[in-house]
């Protein structure tokens, strides 16, 4: 069985999304590693993928937003105490599966403590430095209520495969690959640390030690609607599969070996 087969539909609704109120534990909030899967179903000006409270130095943001200039994707905070990043991409087309992943690390002075990429291709475009050890907003511990599929603007689309990761830069192809050309959605088998969480489009949030209200989300706001996943080779019978375009081919050990050697 696929690792992904639900994905969240919200549409401009600000009742319909994952908030926690609980405390983070203690993090290395320092670094974290963001991840996820959308799509934008209207170019709606600001759409936000996750907040952490409202103007005070506990807030923190993921935001899309579209403009005369195409689509910006937003990491930012209310004050120093948190941090800025924002990047110019070319325009997502609605109705298009996009792969983000966020990197957030603030222990090294290397004018990059935030890194965005899109389908697996670093963003060009201008980042925010804090100072060093700034922690995460939405992972440090003194962090406030935290919102999913919207906060202070709403979301409006789907998303999938949302991974919240506290403490580790996580490589981008840890989450997705490119297979027959296509940017696909790999399974995350790694660690999402004391505040990290991943949210696999159910109802119930997993690897979090956080407790997740979905509030007036039902099983009617999940979609089938997935991006495409990536078909790891995998071995049936001493023959090895490998999945192409959508037909499987098998090679025995013995032919793997003579193409090795």
């Amino acid at each position: 069985m696929a690792y992904l087969t639900n994905s969240y539909d919200v549409s401009d609704d600000a009742t319909k999304r994952f908030t926690t109120s609980t405390l983070n534990e203690a993090s290395n909030a320092p670094i974290a590693t963001m991840s996820f899967w959308l799509k934008r179903r209207s170019g709606l000006y600001r759409q936000e993928i996750m907040g952490s409270g409202a103007g005070s130095t506990n807030d923190g943001y993921l935001d899309l937003r579209s403009d005369d200039s195409g689509t910006k994707y937003w990491a930012g905070g209310y004050s120093i105490t948190t941090f800025s990043a924002t990047a110019e991409t070319t325009e997502d087309a609605l109705n298009e599966w996009v792969h983000y992943v966020m990197h957030w690390d603030t222990t090294t002075a290397d004018g990059y403590s935030s890194r965005i990429y899109r389908n697996g291709v670093f963003l060009e475009g201008t980042y925010g430095n804090p100072s060093l050890n700034t922690g995460c907003a939405l992972t440090r511990s003194d962090g406030s209520l935290v919102n999913v599929l919207g906060g202070n603007y709403n979301f409006d689309g789907w998303l999938a495969d949302l991974h919240i990761v506290d403490g580790l830069t996580v490589p981008v192809t840890d989450f997705a690959e490119e297979q027959d050309g296509v940017w696909s959605a790999k399974e995350y088998t790694g660690s999402h640390g004391n505040n990290g969480a991943w949210f696999d489009g159910s109802l119930d949030v997993k690897d979090s030690i956080k407790v997740w209200s979905p509030n007036s989300l039902t099983a009617s706001d999940l979609s089938t609607d997935i991006p495409p996943l990536y078909s790891p080779p995998i071995w049936v019978d001493d023959l090895l599969v490998v999945s192409r375009d959508g037909v499987k081919y098998k090679v025995t050990r013995a032919e793997l070996d003579a193409y090795l050697t």
